[in-house]
């Protein structure tokens, strides 16, 4: 979620994104119990940065699309065989 962020602020050397693209799907996630966030302060004369984590329920929901997303990547293996396969 980091990388998503800084990627919409241009840090990290990632072009600039607009920030209609990246922040309202953060909030969104936030208030839908997914994501918590927190202010930090990294030094003086710098903007605060804003840090996200997946939250418990968050945690379950990522893991519920990755095994998803596994198990629909694997299912045409056990369909072909593999000596058909490339």
């Amino acid at each position: 979620v980091q990388r998503a962020a800084e990627a919409e602020t241009g840090v990290a050397g990632n072009a600039s994104m607009p920030e209609g693209a990246i922040y309202p799907a953060l909030r969104h996630l936030e208030r839908g119990g997914i994501l918590c966030a927190h202010w930090v302060d990294v030094g003086a004369g710098l903007p605060r940065r804003r840090y996200y984590a997946l939250t418990p329920e968050g945690q379950r929901v990522a893991a519920s699309a990755t095994a998803d997303r596994g198990h629909t990547r694997t299912a045409p293996s056990r369909v072909i065989p593999a000596a058909a396969r490339p």
